[in-house]
């Protein structure tokens, strides 16, 4: 009789543990769908601003279209959170990273169009998108919560993330290259290791015909291994954005090899998109991993 107690308590147990989880999940869709709403007036005014001022270059052109299409991405993934929540089936682990991948690509795709206003705009207009880099984005997550799931991948991330922040905000002649390069070995690991040939390979998606790509990698990062349509254009953009701090002609690869073609104001925010991918790619693995 006792051992039907102990199962009784056990299933009671984790049930309760259930519970607290969906409560964490559900807590943790306001605050993404919080920090999403809140920074529409950010995208608005930059948008404004920048149509008000830029030329009309191939650049800022590209960096309209693709601030417009990532929109339409948002859109979709909002779509399919909210859907998946009016189900009968209430899933919030399936609605929880749609919703996430969305508001981080939103976000991304601003400071996408910030740092070419950065880059384009008429020198006495400049200060203008300058201002803005340093107001960063509101997101549904706080830097404790970001280092304590860096930490979790591997042990230390977190002190190089902050000291990354540190070299940004010193004096030194070559804060700007320090920063980015620690920085960028943090996305880097997280790549070659989460992203690795033998994970790929495993993925329901993975056909096995050729090796495996970058794409293939931001593709297990960002999306799961699971078999699910992905947007190709969507998948490019991202493979675009990550290989601008992963790769060898990267951005963050060349302020890191002290490149002064890179304002602090845009390096800062190609920090902070950084920053965005790895919060996405950890917390994702977090949740796989239970």
């Amino acid at each position: 009789m006792s051992s039907q107690f102990d199962d009784l308590a056990h299933e009671f147990s984790q049930l309760r543990d259930h519970g607290h989880r969906l409560q964490q999940q559900g807590q943790f869709i306001v605050k993404i769908a919080e920090s999403g709403a809140s920074n529409i007036a950010n995208y608005s005014t930059l948008y404004s601003k920048a149509s008000a001022v830029l030329p009309e270059t191939p650049d800022v052109k590209k960096a309209f279209y693709d601030f417009t299409k990532s929109g339409e991405f948002v859109v979709s993934q909002l779509k399919s959170a909210n859907q998946n929540l009016n189900s009968a089936a209430n899933n919030l682990s399936e609605s929880l990273f749609p919703a996430l991948t969305g508001v981080t690509f939103s976000n991304i795709a601003a400071q996408n169009l910030l740092e070419c206003a950065i880059d384009n705009a008429p020198e006495e207009k400049r200060f203008i998108f300058q201002s803005l880099a340093e107001k960063p984005l509101k997101k549904p997550y706080s830097t404790d919560e970001l280092d304590a799931l860096l930490d979790r991948f591997r042990k230390g991330l977190s002190a190089r993330r902050r000291g990354a922040w540190d070299a940004f905000y010193s004096s030194s002649e070559d804060a700007l290259a320090q920063a980015a390069h620690s920085m960028r070995d943090i996305l880097a690991s997280l790549v070659s290791q989460i992203g690795s040939n033998e994970l790929v390979s495993e993925s329901a998606w993975f056909d096995g015909s050729e090796k495996p790509t970058l794409s293939d990698r931001v593709r297990l990062l960002l999306f799961g291994a699971s078999e699910r349509h992905v947007e190709s254009s969507e998948l490019a953009a991202a493979t675009a954005e990550i290989s601008e701090f992963v790769t060898e002609d990267g951005q963050l690869k060349k302020v890191a090899h002290g490149s002064k073609s890179f304002s602090r104001e845009r390096t800062k925010v190609s920090m902070e998109k950084t920053e965005e991918l790895l919060y996405l790619i950890v917390s994702r693995l977090t949740a796989k991993q239970g």
